[in-house]
C-alpha cells in the first residue's frame, strides 16, 4: 500500500468541521452529531495523533498501535487505517476534496484546520495561565481548563500508548483545579472548596487535596467537615488497606483543637501548570 499523500494544512478561518474529544471518553463528531463506528484503528489512529499534535513519524504510530506486528504488515494496517479514517471523515462531512491528515518530512499529523480536539485547546489555555498578566486572567484560563476536563484520557478506550498522556493530562487539571482554590480562597472559600472537590473527583486518594479542603473548612468554623472530610478520606484509603498519613492526621488534629481562627491560606508549594514537567 502507498503511503499517504503529502498535504497542505487547510487554511484556519471558520470552525473546523469535525471535533475530536479526547478529556473523557473518545469522541468524534461532525456538524454536531457524533461519528459512530469505523474501523476501530481508524479511530485510534486520529486519538494518537491529538496526543502528537506536531506529528508522529510512521514508526511510531506502527510501535504504538501495532506493537506485536512486524513492520512490514504494521505499515500496511497503518495505511489501511489511514484511509478508513479518511473515509469516514469524508462520508460523515461531506467534504470529499480534503486529506484530513497531513504527511510531511516522514511526520503524520492532523489537519488543524480541519480537525480540533479539546486536548489542544487545554493544553493552550493552560500555556495562557503560565503567562497571565494577574490573578483574574490566571483564574479564567484556569477555571476555562478545568471545563474541558471531564474525564481520563480517551477513558475507556483501553489504549496502551495513551496512559502516560492521560497521566499528565489528569496532573494538569488538578493543578489548574489547585491554582483556582489558591486564587479564591480569601475572597470566596465555598468556591475554593467547590474547586478542591472537583479535583478530588479525579484524585480521591490524593492526602494533599484533602489536607487543603481540611484547612478551608476549619477557616470557615466547620469543625464537622474537617471530621467528615477525614472520615471520608479514611474510608477511601481503607480501600487500598492503607491509611493516612502522619502529617494529615496531625494537620486535622491541629485544625481541630484550635478552632476556627483568622483565615490563613494553606501554606503549599504553587501549582506546576507547564505541559512538560512530571511531578
Amino acid at each position: 500500500v502507498a503511503p499517504a499523500a503529502d498535504g497542505e494544512a487547510a487554511a484556519p478561518g471558520t470552525a473546523q468541521p469535525v471535533q475530536l474529544t479526547m478529556l473523557g471518553p473518545l469522541q468524534i463528531t461532525a456538524a454536531g452529531q457524533e461519528i459512530g463506528g469505523g474501523l476501530r484503528k481508524a479511530r485510534e489512529l486520529m486519538a494518537f495523533l491529538a496526543v502528537h499534535p506536531d506529528g508522529a513519524s510512521g514508526e511510531a504510530i506502527n510501535e504504538a498501535l501495532w506493537p506485536e506486528s512486524d513492520a512490514s504488515h504494521a505499515t500496511g494496517q497503518r495505511n489501511l487505517a489511514l484511509r478508513k479514517a479518511r473515509e469516514m471523515l469524508r462520508t460523515a462531512t461531506g467534504l470529499a476534496a480534503p486529506m484530513w491528515f497531513l504527511h510531511a518530512s516522514g511526520r503524520y499529523r492532523l489537519d488543524p484546520g480541519l480537525i480540533s480536539t479539546d486536548l489542544w485547546q487545554f493544553s493552550d489555555v493552560l500555556d495562557e495561565a503560565l503567562h497571565a498578566g494577574g490573578d483574574d486572567a490566571r483564574l479564567a484560563a484556569c477555571r476555562e481548563a478545568a471545563g474541558l476536563y471531564h474525564g481520563e484520557l480517551a477513558e475507556g478506550s483501553g489504549y496502551e500508548w495513551a496512559e502516560p498522556y492521560a497521566e499528565t493530562a489528569r496532573r494538569r487539571a488538578l493543578d489548574a483545579w489547585t491554582t483556582i482554590a489558591e486564587i479564591l480562597q480569601a475572597r470566596d472559600p465555598d468556591q475554593a472548596l467547590a474547586a478542591l472537590e472537583s479535583a478530588l473527583g479525579h484524585d480521591p486518594y490524593n492526602e494533599f487535596l484533602y489536607q487543603r479542603i481540611m484547612r478551608l473548612q476549619a477557616a470557615a468554623g466547620r469543625p464537622e467537615a474537617v471530621r467528615r472530610t477525614l472520615s471520608l478520606l479514611e474510608a477511601r484509603l481503607t480501600e487500598l488497606g492503607v491509611t493516612p498519613g502522619a502529617q494529615t492526621r496531625q494537620a486535622a488534629a491541629s485544625l481541630l483543637s484550635t478552632g476556627p481562627g483568622p483565615h490563613r491560606p494553606p501554606a503549599s508549594p504553587a501549582p506546576v501548570l507547564s505541559r512538560s514537567e512530571e511531578h
